[in-house]
């Protein structure tokens, strides 16, 4: 593909970035400030609104971090690369697919980043199933970077929320050979991380499937099958009921059910995150400079967290970024709406994306999606800058 080949070096800081070598990803993306300064001439006319407001929300955040009194091995070389990272990726996305305007080219980007992200926690992952056997232990694992440092289950599953996602794709008739081939990846890559969150007990990552195929359906529901169509909605709830009902009588997966049933952290309380949620929101209203994490930890949310940690300046600018993400997904639907693939598939991975903003402490824990948000709104405003139709 002569895409791989005009942006081999972009894609391999990509791949870099988002494999995470010794958990130093991030900080590698700094790199792309080379790219951007000797190819100014093109970037320059990227520039744009959500440019400035990606620069000022991390520009505040790190700087206020770094004041807190409880702030740790916060230097100004530390906070600087953080400070240009996401307005970086925005940009880099924007130009990706403002210059390849085909609807398999921006597709075939969409998949790439999703594969990149879950590569290393599915390697690490399987390697331990196939060491220790498919049981239930300590929810945490480790990842082949280090074995002596485990991560929290919840954190882990959401490297695979973008692979899961993609799965609604194949609710949709593909109409090229390349669709047809990627509907294969798609499949492989699924069923591999779907063993990885089982074996998590990740139960956001199945609600993310879930949601994935009852929005393909509705995005794809055609008034021609109706008769069809809900025969396939009568089947599909059978089967997932038969399903459920007989995963939640295996002792090696039953933990799902278990912790969907508890009091405390069960479906009910969004895994016990609702307190943090209401708690952390009336905060923002008696401490607006941002709070002691002892008070309610983790909020599990990327807005409520960012208040915790720094306040409401760049909660302020986060959230006019956010707006902003929006009016960029209506617009770019509007645009691709000739192509139903990669239209479904943009719909998929920002719903993947905000369902885990909603329950993880994005900016704490999961930086490298947060910048996949970054990359994936600069990716939807190229497509509105370039403005045809796929």
């Amino acid at each position: 593909m002569s895409f791989v080949k005009k942006e081999k070096v972009t894609l391999l800081l990509l791949l870099i970035t988002f494999l995470n070598p010794f958990y130093y990803g991030y900080r590698i993306a700094i790199l792309f400030i080379f790219i951007v300064f000797f190819n100014s001439r093109k970037y320059i006319f990227l520039f744009d609104k959500n440019v400035f407001l990606l620069f000022l929300f991390a520009g505040s955040y790190e700087i206020f971090a770094a004041l807190r009194p409880d702030a740790i091995d916060k230097t100004l070389i530390s906070i600087i690369p953080n400070i240009f990272i996401p307005s970086l990726m925005y940009l880099v996305g924007k130009k990706i697919s403002a210059k390849y305007p085909k609807a398999d080219t921006r597709t075939f980007f969409l998949f790439f980043i999703s594969a990149s992200f879950a590569f290393i926690p599915l390697i690490s992952i399987l390697t331990q199933i196939l060491n220790n056997g498919f049981e239930f232990g300590q929810r945490s694992m480790y990842l082949i970077w280090d074995k002596k440092t485990e991560f929290a289950a919840t954190g882990l599953g959401s490297y695979f929320s973008l692979s899961l996602a993609s799965i609604g794709l194949l609710n949709v008739g593909s109409k090229s050979g390349f669709q047809k081939k990627l509907n294969y990846a798609i499949i492989a890559l699924f069923v591999l991380s779907i063993i990885c969150v089982i074996r998590l007990g990740s139960r956001t990552q199945l609600v993310i499937v879930l949601a994935s195929f009852l929005i393909s359906y509705i995005l794809t529901f055609s008034r021609k099958h109706i008769f069809k169509n809900i025969f396939f909605i009568g089947t599909a709830v059978f089967l997932s009921v038969y399903l459920f009902d007989t995963l939640s009588k295996l002792p090696e997966i039953s933990i799902l059910f278990e912790r969907g049933d508890s009091g405390e952290n069960g479906i009910a309380t969004a895994g016990g995150r609702t307190g943090r949620w209401i708690g952390s929101f009336n905060s923002i209203f008696t401490d607006p400079w941002g709070w002691k994490f002892s008070r309610y930890g983790y909020a599990h949310n990327l807005w409520l967290d960012v208040a915790r940690v720094s306040g409401v300046i760049p909660l302020f600018f986060l959230l006019l970024f956010t707006f902003s993400s929006f009016k960029l997904y209506v617009k770019s639907f509007k645009i691709v709406k000739y192509s139903t693939y990669l239209k479904l598939y943009i719909t998929l991975l920002i719903l993947s994306i905000f369902l885990g903003f909603n329950v993880e402490p994005v900016m704490d824990g999961l930086y490298l999606l947060f910048l996949i948000f970054c990359l994936f709104i600069g990716f939807l405003a190229g497509i509105v800058k370039k403005g045809t139709h796929c």
